[in-house]
C-alpha cells in the first residue's frame, strides 16, 4: 500500500497504470475496498478523508488474460490538518528621536521552512524578501509598520498572514541654543548687574554654567547677579541639555563685555565771606568741591531745608537770622560718584542799634543857655 498525503479538501487525481489490459478494459474504483466510487482509467476526488484507501479493479479485454480481473495495490490517504500562518513583529525601541536607527523583527508561526516577507510602512511596501528583520532611520511620528508573511508550509489557509501594527512615536530633533542679556553693561564699581539667560530647546531640566572669563561662577540657574565685576570682564553662559532629541548641547551664549568705572568719592567744604553780621547784611557762601566732576550739582540747605533754585557753586543770602545754619550737598549723576555734604556754617546775626534821646529842658533856659541832649540808652554795636 502506497501513501499519499493531502490537505483537507484537496482535489486528488488517480490514474490507473495497466499492463495487458487489452483494447477495452473496464475499471472499478473502490473506496476502502467496498464502495465503488468511479469507473474509467482516471478517478478524481476532493472528499477523501484521513486513512481512506483507494483501489482500482481492472478487467482486461484481452482474450488470453489470466488472473482477470486484477486489483491494484491500495493507496492510503493521509490528510494533513490545515494550519493558519501567523506573524507578529516587535521593534527594538520606540518613542525615539528623528533619524534614530530602529530594527523590527518578525516572529512567524506556521511559516514553513522559508517564508517570505513584505515589510510595509503606512501600507506602502518598503522591503520584500526572506528577511525576518527590517531596519530604518527614516521613520516619522505616527508611522505604522506591518509585515505580510507568506508561508511555504503545506496545508496553510489564510495565507499570507498580516502582522500586528507598530505605531511609532518619533520626536523631532531640535537645536539647543542660548543667549544672555544684562540689566546694564556700563556701570560703576560695586553696582549689582543682573544677567538673564534666554534658552531655546533645552528640555525640562537643563544645566546652566555661568562664566566670568574662564572662571566658573553663579549657580545652576537661568539668572546670575554680581556686584564684584571688574572693568573688561566678559560674561557668558553655557547650557547643557540632559534630554534626548536635542542637538548642539552644550550650547554657549553670546559674550557680554562689561565696562566698570571706578567710584570717585567727592568732598566739599564751604566758606563764607563773613559769619558775624548785622541783620539784613548779605553773606556770600562759596563751595569748594574735590572730585566733583564737570556735571556736579549743588543743593544748598538752610537749617536742613533745601533752598530752591540754589544749584550753584555760590549762594548769597541777605535774610539770615541769628544761628541760621548753611551747608551744601553735591552730587554728579554723570560719573561714578556719590554725594557729599559739606561742613555747616552757623551765622551770628546782631540786631541793628537802637537809641533813646532825652532832653533836659523843654524850652529856653532861665539863665539863657541852650538845651542839652544826652543819650541815655544804647543797644547795639
Amino acid at each position: 500500500t502506497n501513501t499519499t498525503t493531502i490537505c483537507p479538501g484537496s482535489s486528488v487525481t488517480f490514474v490507473a497504470n495497466t499492463t495487458n489490459a487489452g483494447t477495452n478494459p473496464t475499471y472499478q474504483w473502490l473506496l476502502n475496498t467496498s464502495t465503488v466510487v468511479g469507473t474509467g482509467p482516471i478517478f478524481t476526488s476532493n472528499t477523501l478523508r484521513n486513512n481512506d484507501v483507494l483501489n482500482v479493479i481492472m478487467t482486461s479485454s484481452s482474450a488470453c488474460a489470466t488472473n482477470n480481473p486484477v486489483t491494484s495495490p491500495g493507496v492510503q490517504i493521509k490528510v494533513t490538518p490545515s494550519v493558519t500562518p501567523l506573524v507578529s513583529i516587535v521593534v527594538d525601541k520606540n518613542n525615539i528621536c528623528a533619524g534614530t536607527l530602529v530594527k523590527f523583527t518578525a516572529t512567524p508561526t506556521n511559516g514553513g521552512a522559508n517564508p517570505t516577507y513584505i515589510w510595509k510602512k503606512n501600507t506602502v511596501a518598503v522591503q520584500s524578501g526572506t528577511s525576518a528583520t527590517f531596519s530604518t532611520t527614516s521613520l516619522g511620528n505616527n508611522d505604522v509598520v506591518t509585515v505580510e508573511m507568506t508561508s511555504n508550509q503545506a496545508c496553510v489557509i489564510n495565507n499570507p498572514a498580516v502582522s500586528n501594527a507598530v505605531t511609532m512615536v518619533v520626536n523631532p530633533t531640535l537645536a539647543t541654543s542660548i543667549s544672555i542679556s544684562a540689566s546694564e553693561t556700563t556701570i560703576c564699581a560695586g553696582r549689582t548687574v543682573d544677567f538673564i539667560a534666554n534658552p531655546v530647546n533645552v528640555g525640562s531640566a537643563p544645566i546652566y554654567q555661568w562664566f566670568i572669563g574662564t572662571r566658573l561662577v553663579g549657580t545652576n540657574s537661568a539668572n546670575f547677579s554680581s556686584n564684584t565685576l571688574q572693568n573688561g570682564d566678559i560674561v557668558k553662559c553655557m547650557v547643557i541639555n540632559t534630554e534626548n532629541c536635542y542637538t548642539g548641547s552644550p550650547a554657549t551664549s553670546n559674550l557680554i563685555n562689561m565696562i566698570v568705572n571706578p567710584v570717585v568719592n567727592p568732598t566739599v567744604t564751604i566758606i563764607a565771606d563773613k559769619t558775624t553780621i548785622c541783620k539784613g547784611s548779605c553773606v556770600l557762601f562759596t563751595a569748594r568741591p574735590v572730585n566733583g566732576g564737570a556735571g556736579v550739582k549743588y543743593q544748598w540747605f538752610l537749617n536742613d531745608t533745601p533752598i530752591a533754585f540754589a544749584n550753584s557753586i555760590t549762594y548769597t543770602s541777605c535774610a539770615l537770622v541769628n544761628n541760621d545754619r548753611i551747608y551744601v550737598e553735591i552730587t554728579n549723576p554723570t560719573i561714578c560718584a556719590g554725594s557729599s555734604k559739606s561742613n555747616v556754617i552757623t551765622i551770628a546775626v546782631t540786631d541793628l542799634p537802637t537809641a533813646t534821646i532825652t532832653a533836659n529842658s523843654a524850652g529856653t533856659c532861665i539863665d539863657g543857655t541852650q538845651p542839652e541832649v544826652t543819650i541815655t540808652g544804647f543797644n547795639g554795636i
